[in-house]
């Protein structure tokens, strides 16, 4: 933490069991927790298995195209301007043509359903560097949560619909928690017209009744 500075801390506590073990899934390639993951642990009579929590929500491709409400072709979006995803596949960028590309362009995902009250903990996408010439905020983000699947209302990190997460690896803002879906919109734009920020991967964790995700 830099000096004068504060920050928000989560802990997950429980009452000391000297005979105890924490077992954490992780994706082994985006190192994000893994739900609905099975762990069993056996030794001589000892044999049980659990199930880990939910952890994340992921998006690799918007190849799909447009006009989804509700995330159930992962390929798929609700809308998007000046935005390409097919070229290459499996990535966003913006539109444009003989390698002159538009200045600005945004996308907005289908609804993701947490199934029930859940605490938002982190925005990530890669790649989280992007080309020099489109500019160090040529990518930002927006989350959108409710409880009605049906009132969207973008803020970013300080909880206004005047901010933008703008770091690849960022704290949810804790406004958000209780909701139980959400919904992210980019923003890509370029300081010059022949570079474009590209996007292959776009998630989020949340927790919801106490349980860490990704943990038994």
């Amino acid at each position: 933490i830099v000096p004068n500075n504060a920050a928000e801390v989560k802990f997950v506590v429980a009452p000391r069991d000297r005979s105890t073990l924490l077992v954490v899934v992780k994706d082994a390639s985006a190192q994000l927790p893994i739900s609905d993951a099975t762990v069993e642990l056996s030794d001589g009579g000892y044999d049980e298995t659990l199930v880990t929590d939910r952890g994340f929500f992921r998006q690799t491709d918007w190849s799909g195209g447009g006009g989804q409400s509700t995330s159930t072709d992962a390929t798929k979006y609700f809308d998007a301007s000046n935005i390409t995803s097919s070229s290459p596949a499996g990535e966003i960028k913006l539109s444009g043509a003989l390698g002159i590309y538009d200045s600005a362009g945004q996308i907005t995902s289908s609804t993701f359903d947490t199934g029930s009250a859940s605490n938002f903990h982190q925005l990530l996408w890669l790649p989280a560097d992007q080309p020099a010439g489109a500019g160090p905020t040529s990518v930002r983000m927006q989350i959108a949560t409710n409880n009605d699947a049906t009132t969207w209302n973008f803020l970013g990190p300080d909880g206004t619909s005047a901010s933008y997460y703008t770091s690849a690896n960022s704290n949810i803002n804790s406004i958000h928690d209780g909701d139980r879906f959400i919904r992210y919109k980019t923003y890509l734009s370029t300081e010059n017209s022949t570079s474009t920020p590209n996007i292959s991967d776009i998630s989020f964790t949340f927790s919801s009744e106490c349980t860490p995700p990704g943990q038994v």
